[in-house]
């Protein structure tokens, strides 16, 4: 267990955000404006949008004796079904959505390292949304950030071949790797791609019930969020991201004092003199 209890990590990351709210609006901003687009994009508001704006509204199915005029709503996936399903602008979308996916994952990493430098530095760097690219002005946070994912998803799934649970348990293992990674890089370790997961593993032991448990005193937040139409996802974000990382500082400096505990030398009573 960890020493610092998830009610405390909660109200220093609740503190913090609630003394500095501006600068973490400005910093989450990016974060939120591509979570939006994302969002408009998987829900296909573009694609009705554009059905009104296509060229060839007029449309003719010769085999349904069916005239249907863009110019009144009609919804052409429902009325045809699949032979729109797979439509050329189905395909943009879906790759345009799995490109925003992955930049709101590297925004996030990056936004998740300035907040580790708050907390253990206790100061706001200079100019919060130049801070919010900050995994882009660093070649090996971006590089390392990309294969972590991509071998981090490629050991879910082959763990997901075997049971659900497993797959959970290693999700949980394997969560503090971006970061581990990039405090090695920082202080001038040759880390790999591959050991920064097995720090991660080695460092989650006997806390990942912790992450976990910590993960779900967010729920009843989010359902609120939801009833909010999103608005409240502006504080909470910043004040869930925030408890993250004070639960990663907090947790890597507890294993730093132990591993200096355990390597302090004890005095040998035999080779003591007396006064």
């Amino acid at each position: 267990m960890m020493m610092v209890t998830r009610g405390a990590l909660k109200a220093e990351a609740k503190t913090r955000l609630n003394h500095n709210f501006p600068y973490f609006l400005v910093l989450f901003s990016p974060l939120f404006l591509l979570s939006l687009v994302s969002w408009v994009t998987q829900n296909h508001f573009v694609h009705h949008l554009s059905t009104w704006l296509r060229p060839d509204r007029m449309m003719w199915r010769g085999s349904d004796n069916f005239y249907a005029h863009g110019m009144y709503g009609y919804n052409y996936r429902h009325l045809y079904g699949s032979q729109m399903a797979n439509s050329p602008w189905d395909h943009f979308t879906s790759g345009v959505s799995s490109l925003l996916m992955l930049a709101i994952l590297f925004m996030l990493v990056g936004i998740m390292f300035v907040l580790i430098d708050i907390i253990r530095r206790n100061q706001f760097p200079d100019q919060p949304l130049k801070q919010s690219f900050r995994i882009l002005m660093n070649g090996q946070y971006f590089i390392g950030t990309l294969l972590i994912y991509i071998l981090r998803n490629l050991f879910l799934i082959l763990w997901s071949l075997l049971l659900f649970f497993p797959a959970v348990i290693k999700f949980y293992s394997y969560s503090q790797a971006y970061f581990i990674y990039r405090d090695g890089i920082d202080r001038g370790e040759d880390v790999t791609y591959l050991e920064a997961i097995t720090r991660s593993r080695h460092l989650m032991q006997g806390h990942k019930g912790d992450l976990f448990v910590l993960h779900l005193s967010f729920m009843g937040w989010f359902i609120l969020a939801g009833l909010t139409c999103g608005l409240l996802l502006i504080w909470l974000w910043p004040y869930f991201r925030l408890t993250l990382a004070n639960f990663y500082v907090k947790l890597t400096a507890e294993k730093e004092d132990e591993t200096s505990t355990s390597e302090t030398p004890t005095a040998d009573p035999s080779t003591s003199t007396a006064d």
